[in-house]
């Protein structure tokens, strides 16, 4: 089954049952794998009305999150470019991270906020703190993760 098709099975169980979660779900990353991230916001919106979101939904919420921060930091080379022509920018480093993460460049991303942490003061140090939390909410391999949680609370404490 293809994206669109999925989409379409999402979306013809949703005007049968509006408030099936599961179907809310399916449609939330199919969306997002289509890169429709406005539509799929929108949903996720509508789920955390009821307190909580599932790990899934949580990790999308997160690559939608991570996905506006790349675009309003501009692409991958136009974020090096910023870094590379003032390496102190910490700002800089950050937008290269989030651009990074957007394009599944996690381990460069993750390390780029790692330095901003060792490097920077508040509220630099902070921003690269929340943004490498929120590269890992969106990560599925567990052992990356973990590993990176680990090297972020050796940096940060």
């Amino acid at each position: 089954t293809s994206a669109s098709e999925a989409e379409q099975k999402y979306n013809e169980a949703l005007l049968l049952e509006p408030t099936l979660e599961v179907a809310q779900i399916g449609l939330a990353r199919v969306l997002c794998l289509r890169e429709k991230f406005e539509e799929a916001s929108r949903i996720i919106e509508e789920l955390e009305k009821r307190g909580y979101l599932e790990p899934e939904v949580q990790a999308l919420k997160a690559k939608i999150e991570l996905h506006a921060a790349a675009e309003e930091s501009g692409s991958v080379e136009e974020a090096r470019r910023a870094v590379v022509a003032n390496p102190k920018d910490f700002d800089a480093k950050i937008m290269l991270a989030e651009s990074l993460a957007s394009v599944s460049k996690n381990t460069e991303a993750l390390d780029l906020c790692l330095e901003v942490i060792e490097d920077a003061v508040s509220p630099a140090r902070d921003k690269a703190k929340d943004v490498m939390i929120l590269i890992l909410s969106q990560i599925n391999d567990n052992e990356m993760t973990t590993t990176y949680r680990r090297k972020l609370a050796t940096v940060w404490y």
